[in-house]
């Protein structure tokens, strides 16, 4: 038993989970910055700013899983280190029974997105009227795909618990690069936020279809049972995802405070830059996923693994983001200057330097945190998060 969980602690995988977990969110996103300009012009800037609220959209309906994914991984990996008669069983029941919920519940969450579509794209966000039609028939489609989503996470947290991370970005790498790849591709022959849609969902049933035969092995006894079995993943898991939208929160609050303070020129000159730092979090993302697996299976068994983990992780984080965070805050008005030009540098290189600062320092969380998620005390980690916003907003204003 022991032996078990310290292999699953080891240096190894959790070096192997993190590099796999950096890959499979960092080369979509080079992808993406590669093909923003072509979809733009293919598009046209009115389709385009649909499409970017298409992709927003899809990342609001993971609020639908609850947290559920986390948990999962968090009880799936505690499991694997116990004595449990009829553990398999139970496994296979828990899972099959939290993704029928999730998909219960999200496609309410999609009735409700469909009937409020024809108000949302004819009055609240003032399409054009010549694109209403499109976009309603368009975004009815991507309301389709809520239930995948949460599924998906359902099933990623399965992986993450069995540390299956290089199988599951071997085929979350493809599916996310076709997230931008498949509107071009469709736009070459089809000039409709439909086709492009109905892309996006295809990505998403590839991806659910892609997780459910990496997990055939690992669940051979999927079933269904009472859903008082998901109350437990639901309290660790609202916790997670109330850290999460109050994080959400502290990241947006600021620029709509700069806009209503200053002018929308100063929330170019502070987002900008600030999007620009927010890329660093990929880094402490892929090591805080790999590291949760391993931490809830040791942390009753071996705290002085858990422990090493924690020093490992921070370690790791430390040491792939400190170079990065100084060369942005030493270099900020070249870095700018030769991105955005003259005008743009002179007014944004001291908000950079200060965030490069700081986002350092929002990195080292994660490994923290990870424990925290692992042990079942989540709710720490959002009472924080509540702090900062109580005291947070009302200094801001």
């Amino acid at each position: 038993m022991s032996d078990t969980a310290r292999d699953r602690a080891g240096a190894g995988r959790l070096l192997s989970g993190m590099v796999w977990n950096g890959l499979g969110r960092g080369l979509p996103l080079l992808l993406a910055l590669v093909l923003t300009p072509v979809l733009v012009g293919q598009m046209g800037l009115e389709r385009w700013g649909l499409f970017t609220l298409a992709l927003a959209l899809v990342g609001v309906f993971g609020i639908f899983d609850l947290g559920v994914g986390p948990a999962l991984t968090r009880a799936l990996s505690e499991r694997m280190t116990a004595d449990t008669p009829h553990a398999e069983a139970e496994t296979g029941r828990l899972v099959g029974t939290a993704m029928a919920a999730l998909a219960g519940f999200a496609a309410l969450g999609a009735a409700a997105l469909w009937a409020a579509l024809p108000w949302l794209m004819g009055s609240a966000l003032n399409v054009p009227e010549s694109l209403q039609a499109e976009a309603l028939a368009a975004f009815r489609i991507l309301a389709v795909a809520a239930p995948l989503v949460v599924v998906n996470a359902a099933l990623w947290g399965v992986l993450a618990a069995h540390q299956r991370f290089r199988a599951a970005n071997l085929v979350t790498i493809p599916v996310a690069a076709m997230y931008y790849l498949g509107p071009v591709l469709v736009l070459l022959v089809w000039q409709s936020l439909v086709g492009v849609m109905l892309a996006l969902v295809a990505c998403r049933l590839a991806n659910t279809i892609s997780y459910a035969w990496l997990c055939r092995g690992l669940l051979p006894r999927l079933s269904l049972g009472s859903p008082l079995l998901v109350l437990p993943l639901l309290r660790i898991g609202g916790w997670m995802t109330a850290s999460s939208m109050m994080n959400q929160a502290l990241i947006y609050a600021d620029r709509f405070l700069v806009g209503a303070v200053l002018t929308l020129a100063a929330v170019a000159y502070y987002a900008t830059p600030l999007d620009l730092v927010l890329r660093m979090w990929i880094i402490p993302v892929a090591v805080a996923q790999a590291l949760l697996p391993a931490m809830a299976s040791a942390f009753r068994l071996l705290p002085e693994a858990t422990a090493g983990l924690l020093r490992r992780g921070a370690l790791m984080i430390m040491l792939l983001t400190l170079p990065p965070c100084l060369i942005l805050a030493g270099f900020a008005e070249t870095a700018l200057r030769l991105w955005l030009g003259a005008g743009f540098a002179a007014e944004s290189a001291m908000v950079l330097r200060i965030l490069a600062g700081g986002i350092f320092f929002s990195c080292l969380a994660y490994a923290p945190g990870a424990l925290l998620d692992a042990i079942g005390r989540p709710d720490v980690t959002a009472k924080f998060m509540l702090a900062q916003v109580v005291v947070f907003l009302p200094l801001s204003a």
